[in-house]
């Protein structure tokens, strides 16, 4: 069997579970990873609430807010980013896991 038809049916609460595509067990994770699920969406929500403030502000005044706009990508960027990676680990996407997200669980 090949690792593409061993992991395309796998659950989003199996992927947590530790267990590689090629067997060997690292540590068992029995519940989901709530902060980095909760960061990666008040990154995102940041991100997005600073650019629209930015472009508010462009219409409004005629002036560029560098301040929201940086502000608005430095967080949109690797919020979003891990944000898809989360979804994609949801829908069971095979090449996709927790494992390439940083985790905030043991801070």
């Amino acid at each position: 069997m090949s690792q593409e038809s061993a992991t395309s049916g796998r659950s989003f609460l199996e992927s947590f579970n530790g267990i590689t595509t090629d067997g060997n067990l690292l540590e068992k994770r029995k519940t989901l990873p709530y902060r980095t699920i909760a960061a990666a969406v008040f990154l995102t929500l940041v991100g997005l609430i600073c650019l629209l403030m930015g472009l508010v502000q462009i219409v409004l005044n005629g002036k560029t807010p560098l301040s929201f706009i940086t502000i608005g990508a430095l967080t949109l960027l690797p919020g979003g980013y891990h944000l898809y990676l989360l979804l994609q680990t949801y829908r069971g996407v095979p090449g996709y896991s927790l494992d390439s997200i940083p985790s905030y669980e043991s801070a």
